[in-house]
């Protein structure tokens, strides 16, 4: 039964700040309230005339943020300034150094310097956020006089509400994390990196000091081989372990501490579960080989089900869910073939319920872009800050650094063309018409080349060549660059299949390239486990699969490119393996809002990283239709959808608020956390249907319909499924 999603619940894990009324001290928390939820009542209202001075010196103090506010963002305009200026100066040779150099050189220093003697040697940092807002707003936190104000942080909490119900703690849950919102640590590093051992190059508050102090030896240690997929001689960067790993990514942005923290409320704590780290850097085959990931992750579970009594809850935000279903592969496939041995019953035996937060299960098209040109919507910036920016990490430092890197290889969009070139998550363009989608030729693309002037449009160009200049490099990956240029308008199949041909500039033989298949009649194996339209799920009738993801965002989903002439963003050319590397960037010059054409990205629904046909269409679609065999055993699916409704949270205003669908703030949505709880604790998981308020559902119905769309019904037959 699919519902529509009703209006979300009147409490609030935070303060929410609104514009205050001329009467009642109140905060307004939502306008439509549910009785499942605490509220304050009439009757605990105050009476204006009994506040004493101490209960309004806070109010007055919150009025004041709108000042300083203010001279914040004079202050960072003039900043800006200083360092627009600064770098013209130097440009023009009448300065030597910048105004980022000089910080670099004088200031960050000092800072650094005073900043590590001030921080104990057994720094938690996670308790030390946790704390600090206690102590700077005791009285928003706390019980007493300021409750009136709201409910408490603890009485809203959606583990609160449901301990008070009887909820318990039941099912041990296995925690996977996303891509980069787990720290890294520092075990073996050049000159530049030993005075960091075991410390975070990656998360936590000291990465921004070792980035910005001396980002070279940063992009060195963060970079693996690219022939071996492994770490560069001397160079050891190892994940971080233990719920600190992923509970905060750096000072209070939060990522799992809410869950967490709700978890804990109704019985949870380090006995039940375990947070399961990893290498994000590392492709999944890597994971395995270097760190004994999967086998590690195996036991775990396995000892959790000997100790608990219980099967286990493995629950994963974002690239996560990507690692689940790899693991899904690996754990049931025989030794022999290059899995974990466990049989066929084994995910039935040990695994309840699979919790996927965000899930990347198609992947997303800003890895394409990201290995394509080191280039994605967060990093298109027009002006003195776009220049600023390819200044300190320029788009072939990133393209080189990310092309090392194997999880954006096994995060590039999966299904091809059949669901991606379909086109029915996007708006129809200006020439498209909305009727056209059961026409043979009405198509989308992933990449479309502009070549100097700008085609917003799906006519056939392929006859018209871009010249190329690249006749210096390997006749490999200059042959791939030539075909690539000759046509203007690129499927997924496309483009996936240049990046493995180009390898960055370094051919087809680096390990990356190697590990991941994009061909659909190639032979199942390991270098298909990462792409769930090919690798079914495991053998396991009563495990229920939980979809859970926030939608309403505009997120990336195809991209407007051009040849790269030189004019910019190229440094350290001498070094590259073509004369312009790379050889295509971003046309940010594209622009057409009507059709959610931004600067050269094309936006689709989704929740700002992943686009909604990766999050849903497999829960919708893939996982259900008995026809395409990805389902054997017909495993329960139940598809969970928030609409992101973003609100000023006071104690925490660079976030989304409680009802955010936003891709990380989603782990703190209240809504979301109150459907983990019950598929962990047992407790009214029942009462958990599908709850769809996209159109996810109609856009799996056009692209079943299209004639070249949907998941091709290949005869899967694999024994030891």
């Amino acid at each position: 039964m699919v519902t529509h999603a009703s209006a979300a619940p009147s409490s609030n894990e935070s303060l929410v700040y609104h514009l205050p009324s001329p009467s009642p001290l109140i905060s307004k928390t939502h306008d439509n309230d549910d009785d499942d939820h605490d509220h304050v009542d009439d009757d605990d209202k105050p009476d204006i005339d009994e506040l004493s001075s101490d209960d309004i010196e806070p109010f007055t103090q919150s009025i004041c943020i709108g000042k300083m506010t203010k001279y914040l963002l004079f202050g960072l305009a003039v900043l800006i300034g200083q360092i627009a200026i600064s770098v013209s100066l130097k440009r023009y040779g009448i300065i030597d150094k910048d105004f980022n150099e000089l910080v670099t050189e004088r200031v960050v220093p000092r800072l650094q310097n005073g900043l590590l003697e001030s921080i104990p040697q057994q720094f938690n940092e996670s308790l030390y956020w946790i704390r600090s807002f206690d102590q700077t707003f005791p009285l928003m936190t706390g019980t007493g006089t300021m409750m009136m104000m709201t409910t408490t942080a603890t009485r809203i909490r959606p583990g609160f509400q449901l301990a008070q119900k009887g909820a318990q703690a039941k099912y041990p849950i296995i925690m996977i994390p996303g891509f980069v919102t787990s720290g890294l640590e520092v075990w073996q590093g050049k000159e530049c990196a030993k005075p960091y051992f075991r410390q975070r190059l990656w998360g936590g508050v000291g990465m921004v000091q070792q980035w910005f102090t001396n980002r070279h030896c940063a992009m060195e240690h963060m970079g693996l081989d690219l022939m071996t997929g492994k770490d560069p001689e001397n160079i050891r960067i190892r994940p971080a372990s233990g719920f600190e790993s992923a509970d905060y990514f750096a000072g209070n942005y939060w990522v799992w501490s809410k869950l967490l923290m709700n978890l804990a409320d109704i019985g949870y704590d380090g006995n039940m579960m375990s947070m399961e780290s990893y290498d994000w850097r590392l492709s999944f085959p890597m994971l395995e080989e270097r760190d004994g990931y999967l086998t590690k992750l195996k036991f775990r579970i396995e000892a959790f089900v000997n100790y608990s009594g219980n099967k286990v809850v493995i629950a994963s935000h974002s690239m996560g869910g990507l690692l689940v279903n790899y693991f899904f592969a690996w754990v049931v496939t025989p030794k022999e073939q290059g899995g974990g041995g466990g049989g066929k019953d084994w995910v039935h035996n040990h695994i309840h319920s699979y919790i996927n937060v965000a899930g990347a299960h198609l992947g997303v098209p800003k890895s394409a872009s990201s290995l394509l040109s080191g280039e994605m919507s967060d990093t298109v910036a027009k002006g003195p800050l776009g220049g600023l920016i390819e200044q300190f990490l320029g788009r072939k430092v990133r393209k080189d650094l990310w092309t090392t890197w194997g999880s954006l290889w096994s995060l590039l969009p999966k299904g091809g063309a059949r669901l991606w070139n379909v086109g029915a998550d996007l708006k129809r363009l200006d020439s498209q018409s909305e009727e056209s989608i059961d026409g043979d030729d009405q198509e989308d693309y992933m990449i479309f080349l502009t070549d100097e002037e700008t085609i917003i449009s799906n006519q056939d160009t392929s006859d018209r060549v871009i010249p190329v200049a690249d006749n210096s490099v390997d006749s490999t990956v200059g042959k791939a660059i030539q075909e690539f240029s000759s046509r203007k308008l690129h499927t997924l199949d496309d483009v996936t299949g240049f990046l493995k041909k180009w390898g960055g500039g370094w051919g087809p033989k680096i390990a990356s390239a190697r590990w991941h298949s994009f061909d659909p009649t190639e032979k199942h194996s390991p270098a298909t486990w990462h792409d769930v339209t090919r690798t079914p799920l495991p053998h396991a009738p009563n495990m229920k699969i939980y979809c859970l993801y926030g939608v309403g965002i505009d997120t990336e989903r195809a991209y407007f490119y051009k040849r790269n002439t030189g004019d910019g963003g190229t440094e350290n050319q001498s070094e590259s393996r073509t004369p312009l590397d790379p050889p295509f960037i971003l046309d940010s010059s594209v622009e057409d809002p009507t059709n959610k054409v931004i600067h050269g990205v094309r936006y689709a629904d989704g929740d700002g990283s992943v686009p909604l046909l990766s999050l849903g269409y497999m829960c919708a679609d893939g996982w259900r239709r008995k026809e395409t065999k990805l389902n054997p055993s017909m495993s329960k699916i139940v598809t969970r959808e928030y609409e992101h409704k973003p609100e000023l949270v006071f104690d925490d205003p660079m976030r989304g608020g409680p009802y955010s669908g936003e891709h990380v703030d989603i782990m703190g949505n209240l809504d979301m956390m109150e459907d983990f709880l019950k598929v962990v604790s047992d407790f009214e998981e029942d009462t958990l249907d599908d709850r769809v308020v996209s159109d996810i559902f109609d856009i799996a119905d056009r692209i079943a319909r299209h004639p070249n769309g949907g998941l091709s019904h290949r005869r899967r037959r694999f024994h030891f499924w």
